[in-house]
């Protein structure tokens, strides 16, 4: 919790933890009961300086003036985040080596307008990707709500996730049309069912299966995600396309 009086600057930012490595630990900030995690509050903008009209100054003043309000004063728990000078390849290159999840990008001179998501930034994630086998889907109401992915660890197949994004209309009809000649009525997916929801809601359990429809594990898609859970699911996955040049036993876990 950051607390200010009145009329002292209103710092915007995120608060991320970090592990004994100083990446920001993604996927475990409420498990605060680990001990090698430390939250930090890190300040990218000042949203008002104490100054009248401070927010109709370009990004880049604003910037300058919290970093001469806060960097003296306070302890490394609250930080100043930096600017960098680099071409948007050579820095999301470096956050993919990193492991972090992404980057957001603010045009300089744009100005500070209150509830208003415009143009002069963005967010841009860091995905990763790589192809899994198709296993089955939960029905929707013409097509399907999402499919089921996994891959192969020996030779028993091992699921994944379920994967609801990413799709057309025209690309949900194509790859629905493929599943009739697959159906079967056993599940492929060793790992399945599971014993609850886990923490972030991912699981399926035997009631879940139940709206399940099980395929033959012959279909291959690109899937982009961004990145594994602890519990082995994938985070904010997204359907790319079918891979029909793939042979589906030789999907396995790819390693970062």
């Amino acid at each position: 919790m950051f607390i200010r009086k009145r009329g002292s600057p209103l710092p915007v930012g995120h608060t991320p933890c970090y592990a004994a490595s100083a990446v920001p630990a993604r996927m475990i900030l409420p498990r605060l009961e680990h001990r090698f995690l430390m939250p930090a509050f890190t300040s990218s903008v000042s949203a008002a300086t104490g100054r009248r009209g401070s927010g109709s100054k370009p990004l880049a003043t604003r910037r300058e003036i919290l970093r001469d309000l806060i960097s003296p004063k306070l302890p490394d728990t609250i930080r100043f985040s930096e600017t960098f000078d680099a071409s948007a390849s050579d820095l999301m290159a470096a956050i993919r080596s990193n492991g972090l999840e992404g980057v957001v990008a603010k045009r300089r001179d744009s100005s500070y307008k209150p509830g208003d998501r415009s143009g002069a930034w963005v967010k841009v994630r860091a995905n990763r990707g790589q192809d899994f086998v198709i296993g089955g889907y939960i029905a929707g109401s013409t097509t399907f709500d999402s499919i089921l992915v996994g891959y192969y660890e020996g030779s028993d197949l091992m699921c994944a996730g379920r994967i609801r994004n990413g799709f057309a209309p025209a690309s949900r009809r194509t790859v629905f049309s493929k599943f009739e000649r697959l159906s079967i009525s056993k599940c492929p997916f060793r790992n399945l069912p599971e014993s609850g929801k886990g923490r972030w809601g991912e699981g399926l359990t035997a009631e879940d299966m139940k709206k399940c429809r099980w395929l033959k594990p012959q279909l291959v898609g690109a899937i982009e995600f961004l990145e594994w859970t602890p519990d082995g699911r994938l985070r904010h996955p997204r359907f790319v396309a079918v891979r029909d040049d793939r042979i589906p036993r030789e999907i396995t876990r790819e390693q970062p």
